[in-house]
Parts: structure tokens; sequence; C-alpha cells
């Protein structure tokens, strides 16, 4: 079982008919994951990128995930506060005081 999480630019692009044709490694792998998966946390990312205009997302874009053979990762409140735990640098000072 070849599994793969496909990165949030992909689903829109491959949507559209898209080919990655300077990638062919890249599309070789997408097309032979036996369990090709997909995070909720990227059909966010699009729906941002939806509203700022960025991108058009169509209405059946769910549909067209799930119904291509793609599992959908989803998240819960364990998940989100393992957030915490991430190592992470110490954000640049700002002037804005804390709320």
């Amino acid at each position: 079982m070849t599994r793969l999480l496909l990165d949030t630019h992909v689903v829109p692009w491959k949507f559209e008919g898209g080919r990655i044709t300077s990638l062919s490694a890249a599309q070789e792998a997408i097309e032979m994951a036996t369990a090709p998966s997909f995070s909720v946390v990227s059909f966010t990312e699009i729906g941002v990128k939806a509203a700022v205009g960025k991108i058009w997302v169509p209405a059946d874009l769910h549909e067209f995930v799930a119904g291509g053979g793609v599992q959908i990762f989803g998240l819960d409140a364990g998940h989100g506060l393992a957030v915490a735990d991430l190592v992470h640098r110490q954000p640049a000072r700002s002037s804005r005081r804390p709320r």
C-alpha cells in the first residue's frame, strides 16, 4: 500500500484536470498512490483562498475528493491541543500589547 497525503494545492489543480508536466515523478506518485489522503485543514485553506479571491472553488469539490477514492482525515480536540506541544521559535516582538 502506498500512502500519500495530498498537498492543499493538488486538489483544486486536479479538479481542473491538471497534469504536472515539469514534475513527472510527482505526477506518477499521485497516480500510483493506493491510499491517497487529504486533510480537512486543506479544505479550510482552500476556503480561505476562495474567500479572498485567489481561487475559484466548485460547489462539489468535497464530493469530487471523496468520490475519487481519497480518504479525508479529520481533526478532533486532541489534535488541536497537541499543537501546543510542537516546537516553535518565539515570535518577533510586536508593538501591540497582548489582549
